[in-house]
């Protein structure tokens, strides 16, 4: 069934009574898409053609009649369509607003933390430990290096092997 602009949306139960059928049938017909429906705030309504009888009822605007005789009924329609929505929308911004709280908190902890590690190299880096060389040392140490090399690679005489003791000229 197409919707037109004269539809409008009704509960299951006036559904029902409307059309002559039961809860339980216009809920299979739901189900089947033989019957267009809208969801709002949790509540499904039922897009029907207005009947004869019901052209006194406004057509359907998207968001049922907020004209109804019960001032109850208009409390708690006044209460579904405007406020909860915004409730809903104010609590996840409040969700959302923890968490992020949470995550700049980590984040301070870590910036914190790293600024701590910086400081504590830079502080290395100005020990003795790390303190330049000159180049005259630097030779010196190069020559040491270097001495101590080739007294590692050279054998010693106690070190030759025992046959060469025979082969002496």
């Amino acid at each position: 069934m197409a919707v037109t602009d004269e539809s409008y949306g009704v509960s299951i139960r006036v559904a029902a009574e409307r059309l002559g059928i039961s809860e339980g049938a216009i809920r299979q017909r739901i189900r089947r898409r033989t019957l267009d429906t809208q969801r709002l705030n949790g509540r499904t309504y039922v897009l029907l053609p207005p009947s004869r009888d019901d052209r006194h009822e406004p057509s359907y605007t998207g968001v049922p009649s907020a004209v109804t005789p019960n001032p109850e009924q208009q409390l708690e329609l006044i209460r579904d369509t405007l406020l909860m929505p915004l409730i809903q929308q104010n609590q996840q911004a409040q969700a959302t607003i923890a968490e992020q709280a949470t995550t700049i908190g980590r984040l301070e902890e870590r910036v914190t933390t790293l600024r701590q590690h910086i400081e504590q190299l830079e502080d290395e880096q100005r020990s003795p430990r790390f303190a330049r060389i000159t180049v005259d040392e630097r030779q010196a140490l190069e020559a040491r290096m270097q001495t101590l090399e080739d007294q590692h690679t050279r054998p010693s005489p106690s070190q030759r092997s025992w046959w060469r003791f025979w082969g002496r000229s």
